[in-house]
C-alpha cells in the first residue's frame, strides 16, 4: 500500500525526518515549511512516528491535513 516509510523523531525544540536516503534537522517552528516544501515526497508514504508527550500532535494534524499517512507508535 506505501511505497515508503519515513521516520520522524519529535523533541521540544527540533524534529528529524529521514526522508528516502536523507536525513533532515528542522526546528519545530520551521516543520510545516518543510512539510510543505517537501510534499510531494512525502505522498505514497506512511509518516510513524513516537508519541511523545504531546509534541507529536500538531506535526501529525499538520500531515493529515495535508492528505499525507501518519501512524503514531506507542513507546513501549
Amino acid at each position: 500500500m506505501f511505497k515508503m516509510f519515513i521516520g520522524i523523531d519529535i523533541s521540544k525544540d527540533w524534529v528529524d525526518i529521514h526522508l528516502n536516503t536523507k536525513f533532515y534537522k528542522v526546528l519545530q517552528s520551521n516543520v510545516e515549511s518543510f512539510i510543505s516544501n517537501h510534499k510531494h515526497e512525502f505522498q505514497e508514504a506512511l509518516c510513524i512516528m513516537e508519541s511523545t508527550g504531546g509534541y507529536e500532535i500538531n506535526l501529525a494534524r499538520h500531515l493529515m491535513d495535508q492528505g499525507i499517512a501518519v501512524h503514531i507508535a506507542h513507546p513501549n
